[in-house]
């Protein structure tokens, strides 16, 4: 086969380089912007909060973050802090109340910046993110690198 090689974001990880070596070579993937923040234009608004969350993961773990989970976890919990924050001023915890109060704050999250991209919610747009959250990858010398944006 000589055409390009298209991949999900689940090929985005340590054991997929290792396993697949050479013949993986040229793969191009889907992936959050965490993934290769180092490599994204200073433009991109995900830029500056993934650098942080790198820098801050390394001093807390001593390790390197190489995976896209935590920060998903990370973004959720900025997506769940903010829309908090606003329920509160309407609602008491632990109530049914609240929690209707922070199931709307949530769908009227509004630009929030977290490291897998930017963050729109309504009652019928549940995913939350739009193209700026698209960043393809290739591999290249065993390492992810970054190809384009989904803009």
């Amino acid at each position: 086969f000589k055409g390009k090689l298209f991949g999900p974001p689940s090929l985005i990880n340590p054991d997929f380089v290792r396993l697949a070596g050479k013949s993986a070579e040229g793969l191009i993937a889907s992936t959050g912007p965490i993934m290769v923040v180092e490599q994204l234009p200073d433009a991109h608004p995900t830029k500056a909060i993934g650098l942080k969350y790198k820098e801050v993961h390394m001093k807390a773990n001593n390790v390197a973050s190489n995976d896209g989970f935590a920060p998903f976890s990370f973004d959720c919990w900025l997506i769940l802090a903010e829309a908090s924050k606003r329920a509160l001023k309407t609602a008491k915890p632990g109530t049914q109340e609240f929690r209707n109060a922070l199931r709307d704050e949530v769908y009227k999250t509004k630009e929030l910046v977290g490291t897998h991209g930017v963050y729109n919610y309504t009652p019928a747009s549940h995913f939350g993110t739009d193209r700026r959250a698209l960043v393809l990858v290739t591999l290249t010398d065993g390492n992810w690198k970054f190809y384009k944006t989904g803009n």
